[in-house]
């Protein structure tokens, strides 16, 4: 996603520095999340596991590490460009594979046909909602929707903080409807130079809109990732939603401090010398 902003953004951005920006915004929305978790997990008195020693702790690490290089292939191989995000997902599952099969011993063939035909159920229902919200999506840029309503907000108001709002309510709004990906290529020549007269840093804002779009994965009545977990987790979504209100809340306030603190994007790329 960070790279189709850097390419529909078409001012010659460096799409290792976007990479960057990410980093402290991604720790500090984990430990968010983890933070509203455990405050939920206390209040409702979920079970918690068994303690471990710190000797058990590092047989578990290191019984582990084969497993966690899965996570590196993925994350320093699109960092350094090796692979795209899709090839990396590839690797990473042939990887696990070997893993589990040769090293772990808790795969063989006939398990392995279980999870295909397992998540055969899972992929009919994201690729079905992928197909509908592109249709969708195509119907909305060839009637020029996400250019219309982003002239009429963005006419409100000259203020930088005004205009920021209303583009990320439109984000937000239109990433309830349409795929993340789609909404990032059609926006970003839209919101690109609007930001940028602005005087906003273009990384900064790049990792605004990923983050805003991103929220549209988990809302209906698109939400990708959001049908996916249902899926797995066969809990029907309007359970699901009322669940998700205190994470919403928890990740509309980091949003909130990205974009009033723009510092948290691009304080790494700047002590490791990126141009940003």
């Amino acid at each position: 996603n960070m790279i189709f902003y850097v390419v529909a953004a078409g001012s010659g951005l460096s799409i290792s520095t976007m990479f960057m920006c990410g980093y402290l915004p991604g720790f500090l929305l984990t430990a968010a999340l983890m933070l509203c978790s455990y405050i939920i997990a206390v209040k409702k008195k979920y079970p918690i596991s068994e303690k471990k020693n710190w000797k058990e702790n590092i047989v578990i690490v290191r019984e582990a590490l084969l497993g966690l290089v899965t996570i590196l292939i993925v994350a320093v191989g699109i960092v350094a460009g090796v692979f795209t995000a899709t090839e990396a997902g590839a690797i990473a599952a042939v990887y696990a594979f070997i893993v589990t099969t040769f090293f772990y011993k808790t795969m063989n063939m006939r398990k392995l046909m279980v999870c295909l035909l397992k998540s055969l159920k899972t992929l009919g229902t994201i690729m079905a909602i992928i197909a509908t919200s592109s249709a969708f999506s195509y119907c909305l840029a060839y009637l020029k929707v996400p250019t219309m309503v982003a002239n009429a907000l963005l006419s409100v108001s000259s203020s930088p903080a005004i205009g920021m709002l209303l583009m990320i309510i439109m984000m937000i709004i239109l990433g309830c409807f349409m795929d993340m990906g789609i909404l990032l290529i059609l926006l970003t020549p839209i919101l690109y130079p609007v930001a940028m007269s602005f005087g906003f840093n273009p990384y900064h804002f790049g990792l605004i809109m990923v983050l805003t779009l991103g929220l549209g994965l988990l809302t209906p009545p698109v939400g990708t990732s959001l049908w996916a977990g249902c899926a797995i987790a066969h809990m029907p979504i309007e359970k699901v939603i009322k669940g998700f209100l205190p994470f919403y809340l928890t990740y509309l306030t980091v949003l909130v401090l990205i974009v009033v603190f723009p510092i948290i994007a691009l304080a790494l790329p700047m002590s490791l010398g990126y141009a940003v």
